[in-house]
C-alpha cells in the first residue's frame, strides 16, 4: 500500500524544473466560474434525465437547492475576501488567467503546474455533467422510439 510520503516523492519536482514560473497557491477567479456553469450543467442534465414526474420532483428541488448552496458559498466567502484585499493596500492582485495558466499551484502535495491544477479540478465535475447530459438523451431516444 502507497502511504502519503511515497505519493509526495512521486509528485514532488526538482526545485529547479519551473523556476521561473510564479507560483500562487490561490485558484483563479475564472475556475470557480467554470465549476458553476458545469455545476448548471449537471443539474440540467439530472433534470433532463429524471423527468420530474411524482415525488422526483421533490428530490430534483432538494437536489439542485443543494448544488446551489455548494456553489454559491465560495462565491459569498470570495466577496468578504475582496472587500479584505481591497483595504489592504500589500495585497496581490489577481492577473489574468494566460498568467496564471503559465505559473505554478502550490498544493499540499507539492507544486504543480496551474494546467494540470485546472484539469484535476474541473475534470471531475466536467465527466459528471457530461455523463448525465448523456444519460438524458439516451433516455429521450430510447422513450421516442418505443
Amino acid at each position: 500500500m502507497i502511504d502519503d510520503v511515497e505519493i509526495a516523492k512521486m509528485i514532488e519536482r526538482h526545485p529547479d524544473d519551473r523556476a521561473d514560473h510564479p507560483v500562487t497557491n490561490r485558484i483563479h477567479p475564472f475556475v470557480y466560474r467554470a465549476i458553476a456553469l458545469l455545476a448548471l450543467w449537471f443539474v440540467l442534465g439530472a433534470w433532463g434525465f429524471f423527468a420530474p414526474t411524482g415525488y422526483i420532483g421533490l428530490a430534483l428541488g432538494v437536489m439542485s437547492l443543494f448544488v446551489l448552496v455548494t456553489v454559491s458559498l465560495p462565491f459569498i466567502l470570495a466577496r468578504f475576501a475582496r472587500k479584505r484585499r481591497a483595504l489592504d493596500p500589500t495585497a496581490q492582485r489577481t492577473g489574468s488567467l494566460q498568467e496564471w495558466l503559465a505559473g505554478d499551484v502550490d498544493t499540499w502535495p507539492g507544486r504543480v503546474s496551474a494546467r494540470e491544477a485546472v484539469a484535476a479540478i474541473l475534470l471531475p465535475i466536467l465527466a459528471g455533467a457530461v455523463g448525465m447530459t448523456a444519460f438524458a438523451i439516451a433516455l429521450h431516444v430510447a422513450v421516442g422510439r418505443t
